[in-house]
């Protein structure tokens, strides 16, 4: 079965059974129609397509056959097909491709097992030659196959190289004799490049499978019979073989010289390589070592192959060194390879290459000379840049310099000399120190010389010549010193390590050469050379380095200071100086330097200087203290030598001038660095300021800590300690209390802070505290309106600086908190201390909650301090009961005797916070007692007292409805009957209504009993009567009449949720409805007053929630109807004037929390209308529950508005052209990189835009959606789409629909935040907003940025969080919008709806037939366009269809029409192509039944219409060609 190619001896190929198996593409190609399974023939096909595609496809196919039914492959026929086919897939262009044909090898293996095995002869060399395959992937898996085909058994493996030697070597003669590019690929169909590629991947596996073959030979001993060796024989005297020593590709070069490195190191070398072949080997391997003047080596390809191609001449040559003589050229061969040089290949090609020239011929007989190999390894060594490269390449090259230079004339000897000294001169003017090992290297260097040369001399010679101010130049050798102090010291250390007398020349030189130029040039290189003999420590000549020292101030001028003074630093760190001599020489120094004016430059350097002592430097000393008092602190050097010398007077200087934070830490620095316990001690004693700082950088610098942790070991100094206290608190003046300063308070003992703890906190503060608390308070306090029970009328200053004052408080009560706690005996002595720190801690908290936008420490300031005063509070009060409390009954506890003290301090401030502590306490002893049961038998003996009274009655609103409060509620309300007058009103009055509303503040969560009757009948409406007259008063409108206007509104509140809700079944009607005027008239009234300006945020705050309390009950207020229109129009202006105001507190935020409920469903939208555009500015709030607020109502007005905008554009064009999205909203949709970064009102005003942006699209015609989708621009739309799927983090978010079935399509600015945190909030919103943007923008928008995303895993996540969480209630609307299809439907048109795959069929019935359409929703809907399917045509031609279903997606897809839209749009292009048709006049139907064409053919006579396969069928039955109806002769005339 020869196939025409080589010589007959191969025609056999690979096959051992009886049939052809080859590597080339002509012969040995098996028939898959021979095969008995139809599936395996389909699968052989494929594989010999020429599409790698299909072929890669068919072999995976093959291999899932042979997995699912393995008994298919139990066939001669199917085994030697597929022995024929593998041979051509192992070689296969595609990787994917040979490594499934190597799978499907290993299944045959291990499926047939023996009955495989005489096949396994055919395709084992095949198989072993895939582990050698260029592409790793495809090598690994043909491992893999080989391994799993033997059941990972090792040593079978192993075996394969054994038993199929013969079958092994075979595959790559047939490889390297018969196959080449012409034989493995069809040029028709691949091109040239291709085709070599090919082949010479396959010659590189048969290569390294020949060589690994060898080594098998080598390490296993295996016997070579007499056909083994012959295989082995004729490959190495193959021409074609020897020829590819030469090939270009150095993959297969490195091969062939392992090759002949393996061949040549085995035993049976001798027997298997004659004379003759060796020298044809040699030859072919010295040859192959030339390289192209054309071509062009790649390093990184090269690499691999230089170090293999020198040890295969190794070994060649220690077998017989007459090749170099034999072979032609092969100096000009070797020397080709070795310019290429080690190619960052490997250190060790310098050892290789050192052998090789080692084992060289004598140079005499051979070469004429050895300039060409020194030239070569000196390019190497100035070269190679790699530490270790560098080594190996001067061990090379000084070893074979070595060898020669005493061998040769003078004449070539000198030349080497000189090439030697210029590459050790360029090593040596390095910037960086010569490496130890070089130095080693270099330690020879005395070994080369010569009577006219030598190395070391030769350089040194240069330095001298160049001394004392000049470079080191070598002309002759054409080099130039660029690194000059480097290449000294390091010429140095080569002297050093070669022990070189040079050493004593070089420095005897260098300081001789100074004498000469004292007071001339700046003798900058003998400087440099003595100061690295200083340096280096050489003691040898300590004697000459100490004569120069003392001579040293003379070398000092203005020109040269720099140089002399290193020489002087580096000497006093060195082991030449001695403290005493180089304090007076720097003394001496500095003394010149003075008078040139240049002591700044000793002044830098003096810290530097080694055991320098100011003692020994008298001039200086006085000089430093001078200089300390004008000290700047520019320069950090001059500090240091300042904190060298430091006194108290020094310091204190330099912190004078230390006016900015970093020269503070840099002085922190120099006092801890230059540490003095004397000096600094009594400097921080002295300066508590400097202390101050010390505490309050605690948590910002270490050496601050360090420092102030070695100043307090002097604690026991009491004028330290003092100094110490007072900066610790004075320092939570402007700081806050940290963990670091908290840290340091144990530092102080229990007596030192027994000591300076104040006894009375609040008397330091006594001009900062107001007369009365803040009035707001009383919108959220323990004691409510009972705060004005703490307010005096007659107080007419009420100004203070508390607010300013507080916050310094507030720290310093939560350090002495922070001490007591931590020394409990002492909370015991400080008993009136540790009540003030509580008290402090209620007035922290109302601080805070008046306070706008307050920090984060401050609020965990106020926190902590309120929790923990409380905690060190209790135990003071444990051991008093109820009746102990409230009658303030004699007592043995500190504590309570300075609260009954303070209760009737004349300050109404203090007095309220102390009866808020008061109450605290009250509280927790009264839940105490009722566990006990005791009674409540004392409340009479309070009675006189109406703040402990209130107080009681808010620690017991269980008793409210106690008869034990009767006389207590009848005194009351008789109090307030006959109270008439302003003054009285504003006093008496005040007092008496607030007790009342307590009184009738019922609990419905308490059991009321039944029949309950708070009060008398007559009794409680002459009450009525006169409360009702109040505002009838003369003051009614003046500030003082506010508080009692305020405490009417609550009196409304209480009465109508308490009395009437719970027990006004006894009192007749008229008081309800009194209470309800009373309610209704107050409400208007305090609007007025409150927008006149006169009001107060309390009085809004009440004003606002009675209101919302009298709304639900307009319906039983006769004057409701009244009165509404001018409350809502107050309520209007009280909402802007509330929203337009600055503040932003908490008390603000509880106003302002009312005003949705009111705008919900109290106050209708149109009365916002004509403030529509005051509500857009208020987005840019500073407080967030002002942009909810306006968000909010925005979101109830936008409907009206754009629906009268619809209204407008439709009859008014100009209209629309003026339609445009708010510019205020444009402005905040940009989307910042550091968006999350940003304040929370700045985050809401960019979220809260595009919110409300998106409510503008619901409702709106189609051009007005374009026009805003103009607006907004393609790619602000793209950012914010990408900003929402990032900000959603889609890859690992899931939307709680279980809790929340309308989680993504609903979302509540007022309730969602009532309801959720906050984090969940802003997640909730962004989830919305995608699917708004998905709903409102939609089609082609959404589906371009989509497909522009560039993050693979995000554009999956993407897909699938949209699939799964938007899509479904976006295309539920979708279909749900087609509940209004019976707008279109009629007889002949139906929609249907299929809410299973998403589809809408449209059906349109024309004569019997039916024209269909569907319209599909695609699952990822809108990142998908929906589809529009033709079903059913009739009665139209194609292109017209085509054109019509086109036309119905592109509005869906690109128009964003509804769907409904598009389907009427559909609907008419039908209606409109039908209307002009007349039915057929012979089956009388505008439709034909068989072709469903239309009536197109029209009589010239009586012009009727007709189908043409009407006609056909007329003139054939009637054997005429005349009209059906007139009877004329009929003409072909098409219908219009």
């Amino acid at each position: 079965m020869g196939f025409g190619f080589g010589s007959t001896e191969f025609d056999s190929g690979l096959g051992t059974n009886g049939f052809e198996v080859s590597l080339n593409y002509l012969t040995g190609v098996p028939n898959p129609n021979i095969l008995a399974s139809s599936d395996l023939q389909l699968c052989f096909k494929g594989l010999q397509k020429r599409d790698s595609t299909t072929r890669e496809k068919s072999i995976g196919n093959l291999c899932k056959l042979i997995t699912n039914e393995p008994t298919q492959i139990d066939d001669d026929l199917v085994v030697m097909s597929w022995c024929q086919m593998y041979a051509k897939l192992a070689i296969d262009d595609s990787k994917r491709v040979r490594s499934g044909a190597h799978d499907v090898q290993s299944k045959f293996v291990l499926i047939l097992g023996r009955k495989y095995a005489k096949y396994l002869k055919d395709t084992i060399g095949i198989w072993l030659a895939g582990l050698f395959d260029i592409d790793r992937s495809a090598a690994k898996a043909c491992k893999v196959s080989i391994h799993e085909a033997f059941g990972n058994d090792v040593k079978k493996v192993g075996n394969l190289w054994k038993i199929y030697i013969n079958q092994i070597l075979n595959y790559s003669l047939q490889v390297f004799a018969v196959e080449d590019k012409d034989t493995l690929s069809d040029e028709r169909f691949v091109d040239r490049d291709e085709s070599q590629a090919k082949y010479e991947g396959v010659l590189l596996g048969a290569t390294l499978l020949f060589v690994q073959m060898l080594n098998k030979l080598k390490e296993e001993d295996i016997q070579v019979r007499e056909k083994t060796s012959d295989l082995i024989l004729k490959i190495l005297q193959e021409d074609r073989f020897e020829k590819l020593f030469s090939i270009p590709d150095p993959y297969i070069k490195k091969a062939m010289y392992q090759m002949v490195r393996v061949l040549m190191t085995t035993k049976q070398a001798s027997r298997l390589v004659g004379d003759q072949l060796f020298q044809r080997i040699s030859a072919s391997a010295i040859d192959g070592l030339k390289l192209s003047k054309k071509q062009v080596v790649n390093p990184i390809v090269y690499s691999g192959a230089v170090i293999s191609m020198l040890d295969a001449l190794v070994v060649l040559t220690k077998y017989d060194e007459s090749i170099w003589i034999s072979v032609k050229q092969s100096q000009e061969s070797l020397l080709s390879i070795l310019q290429l040089g080690s190619l960052n290949s490997n250190p060790v090609y310098y050892e290789v290459l050192s052998s090789l020239l080692s084992l060289l011929p004598p140079f005499e007989s051979a070469f004429k000379n050895i300039d060409p190999y020194m030239k070569i390894l000196a390019k190497d060594v100035a070269t190679e840049k790699h530490p270790d490269f560098q080594l190996r390449a001067w061990k090379c090259y000084l070893k074979f310099a070595l060898t020669f230079v005493s061998h040769l004339d003078e004449k070539y000897a000198d030349a080497i000399l000189r090439t030697l000294t210029a590459q050790v001169v360029k090593a040596l003017d390095s910037p960086r120190p010569l490496s130890k090992p070089i130095l080693t290297e270099f330690a020879q260097l005395p070994k080369f010389s010569s009577d006219n040369a030598d190395v070391l001399v030769d350089i040194n010679s240069g330095i001298l010549d160049s001394l004392p101010n000049g470079e080191p130049a070598y002309p002759d050798l054409n080099v130039s010193i660029t690194h000059e102090k480097q290449f000294s010291e390091n010429f140095v250390s080569v002297l050093i390590a070669s022990k070189s007398d040079l050493l004593e020349v070089l420095l005897a030189s260098a300081v001789d050469s100074l004498e000469d130029e004292i007071g001339g040039e700046v003798p900058t290189l003998s400087l440099c050379i003595i100061d690295i003999y200083i340096r280096q420590n050489l003691i040898l000549f300590k004697s000459a380095v100490k004569d120069f020292i003392a001579k040293l101030p003379n070398y000092f001028s203005s020109e040269n200071i720099d140089q002399p003074l290193k020489v002087l630093v580096d000497y006093s760190n060195s082991k030449f100086s001695t403290s005493g001599e180089i304090s007076s020489i720097t003394n001496t120094i500095f003394l010149k330097l003075r008078d040139s004016q240049k002591e700044d430059s000793i002044i830098r350097i003096i810290s530097h200087i080694k055991d320098f002592s100011i003692e020994h430097a008298p001039d200086l000393r006085k000089f430093l203290l001078e200089r300390s008092k004008g000290h700047q602190g520019e320069e950090a050097d001059n500090e240091d030598s300042f904190f060298k010398f430091l006194t108290p007077k020094i310091l204190s200087n330099m912190y004078e001038n230390a006016d900015t934070s970093e020269k503070l830490d840099h002085f922190v620095s120099g006092c801890l660095k230059y540490y003095q316990d004397e000096p600094i001690l009594k400097f921080a004693s002295e300066t508590p300021e400097f202390l101050k700082f010390l505490f309050q950088s605690l948590d910002d610098n270490d050496e601050t800590v360090k420092l102030l942790s070695k100043l307090e070991l002097h604690m026991q100094n009491e004028e330290f300690k003092s100094s110490c206290f007072k900066a610790l608190i004075s320092s939570l003046e402007s700081e806050s209390v940290t963990s670091g300063l908290l840290a340091r308070t144990k530092d102080f003992d229990l007596p030192t802070w027994e000591e300076y703890l104040p006894d009375d906190l609040l008397l330091q503060f006594q001009n900062d505290i107001p007369q009365s608390p803040d009035t707001r308070m009383a919108i959220s306090n323990s004691f409510g309106t009972g705060l004005f029970l703490f307010v005096s009328s007659a107080l007419t200053d009420h100004s203070s600086n508390i607010d300013t004052a507080l916050p310094s408080l507030m720290r310093k009560c939560h350090l002495y908190n922070y001490i007591l706690n931590e020394y409990p005996e002492l909370a015991k002595k400080k008993q009136a201390l540790a009540v003030q720190l509580a008290v402090v801690g209620q007035m922290a908290s109302d601080y805070v909650f008046l306070m706008n936008s307050p920090s984060q420490s401050i609020e965990a300031t106020s926190s902590s301090l309120q929790n923990d005063s409380l905690e060190l509070v209790r135990p003071l009060f444990a051991t008093l009961s109820s009746s102990e409390l409230l009658l303030a009954e004699s007592s043995t506890s500190d504590a309570a005797e300075h609260v009954f003290r303070m209760l009737e301090n004349d300050n109404l401030y203090i007095r309220y916070y102390y009866y808020r502590l008061y109450q605290q306490l009250l509280l927790e002893t009264s839940e105490k007692e009722k566990s006990d049961g005791q009674s409540f038998g004392y409340i009479d003996k309070i009675s006189g007292n109406p703040e402990k009274v209130f107080t009681f009655l808010n620690c017991h609103n269980d008793l409210l409805v106690s008869d034990q409060l009767f006389k207590l509620r009848n005194g009351t309300a008789a109090g307030l009957s006959g109270v008439r007058s302003s003054k009285d009103i504003t006093t008496k009055g005040l007092q008496g209504i607030i007790l009342l509303n307590k009184l009738i503040d019922l609990d419905v969560d308490y059991e009321i009993p039944e029949g309950l009757e708070l009060f008398p009948a007559q009794r409680f409406m002459m009450t009525l009567n006169s409360l009702s007259n109040w505002p009838d008063c003369d003051a009614a409108y003046n500030p003082e009449f506010n508080p009692v206007r305020l405490a009417l509104l609550e009196f409304v509140h209480n009465y109508i949720k308490g009395i009437y809700y719970v027990c006004d079944s006894n009192y007749p009607s008229s008081f309800i409805e009194k209470v309800f005027e009373l309610g209704v008239r107050l409400c208007l009234e305090s609007l007025n007053v409150i927008n006149a300006g006169d009001g107060t945020l309390e009085l809004t705050y009440y004003t606002l929630k009675t209101w919302r309390l009298l709304y639900h009950y307009k319906d039983q207020i006769e004057s409701w109807d009244d009165d509404k229109d001018d409350m809502e129009d107050e309520l209007v202006d009280l909402l802007f004037r509330q929203l337009e105001s600055k503040e932003d507190n908490r008390a603000n935020y509880l106003v302002n929390e009312i005003w949705p409920r009111i705008f919900f469903d109290s106050v209708p939208a149109r009365k916002l209308l004509p403030q529509y555009e005051r509500l857009y500015p208020l987005i840019d709030s500073e407080s967030t529950e002002i942009q909810r607020i306006a968000v909010y109502l925005l979101c109830k007005l936008i409907p009206t508005v754009q629906d009268t905008l619809v209204v407008e554009a439709t009859l008014d064009k100009k209209r629309l052209e003026l339609a445009e999205l708010p510019p205020v909203l444009l402005k905040y949709v940009t989307v910042s990189n550091a968006i999350e970064y940003e304040e929370e009102t700045k985050v809401n005003r960019f979220l809260w835009s595009w919110y409300l942006i998106l409510n503008h699209f619901e409702g709106i015609t189609q051009q007005i959606r374009e026009k805003y989708i103009y607006q907004l621009g393609d790619n602000v739309i793209a950012d914010f789409l990408t900003y929402l799927v990032r900000d959603i983090d889609v890859m690992r978010f899931k939307v709680p629909l279980a809790s929340d079935p309308t989680y993504v399509s609903d979302y509540s600015v007022i309730d969602d935040h009532s309801s959720l945190e906050p984090e969940d909030e802003l997640k909730k919103i962004l989830v919305n907003l995608l699917y708004m943007m998905m709903r409102q923008v939609g089609g082609s928008t959404i589906q371009t940025w989509y497909s522009s995303i560039r993050d693979k895993q995000l554009k999956q996540s993407t897909d699938t969080f949209v699939t799964k969480f938007i899509s479904p209630p976006l295309i539920e609307d979708v279909l749900e919008s087609l509940s209004n299809k019976g707008k279109i439907e009629d007889e002949n048109f139906k929609i249907k709806v299929n809410r299973a795959i998403n589809e809408i069929k449209c059906m349109c019935e024309i004569d019997d037939q039916t024209m269909e359409i569907s319209v599909v929703l695609p699952i990822n809907f809108p990142l998908s366009q929906i589809s529009v399917n033709g079903v059913s045509r009739v009665g139209v031609d194609e292109k017209k269809w085509k054109s019509w279903l086109l036309s119905c997606q592109y509005v869906i897809n690109f128009q964003n029409v509804s769907i409904l839209d598009a389907v009427k749009h559909f609907k008419e292009n039908v209606e409109s192509n039908f209307e002009n048709f007349d039915d057929c006049a012979i089956c009388y139907s505008i439709i034909n039944a068989v072709d469903h064409s239309t009536p197109n053919k029209v009589c010239p006579t009586c012009h009727h219409n007709f189908h043409s396969a009407c006609l056909y069928r007329w003139f054939k039955s009637s054997g005429s060609s005349t009209c059906p109806l007139c009877r004329s002769k009929f003409s072909f005339k098409t219908h219009n």
